[in-house]
């Protein structure tokens, strides 16, 4: 990503524990249906 000048820097706000169950609960949502599609990208 470039620098904007306009815009500025962009900012992120601290990764919180409800953040990461987000992110885990979502990836597991979809990697359920299909498995050994998620492990062959994950092999990668």
């Amino acid at each position: 990503m470039a620098f904007d000048p306009i815009r500025g820097v962009p900012t992120c706000r601290p990764v919180k524990a409800i953040d990461l169950k987000e992110a885990l609960s979502k990836g597991w949502r979809d990697f359920r249906p299909f498995p050994l599609y998620g492990l062959l990208f994950a092999g990668f």
